[in-house]
């Protein structure tokens, strides 16, 4: 999975879609609520990278 911004692109695994999705919807979500992804540190990691990228900000 592709996710492209306006100066570079992130690569991603194919299983962040689904929390990808919702946390780029906009609302504000709990970390351990993503869906899509088997553990804790899945969802730690997926948010932890796109905060690091800029793309995500914390409530």
């Amino acid at each position: 999975m592709v996710l492209r911004l306006f100066d570079r692109t992130v690569t991603l695994p194919a299983q962040c879609a689904a929390a990808l999705r919702v946390l780029l919807a906009g609302s504000v979500v709990r970390v351990g609520d993503l869906p899509g992804l088997d553990d804790d540190a899945d969802r730690l990691t997926l948010t932890r990278r796109l905060l690091r990228e800029a793309v995500l900000v914390p409530a």
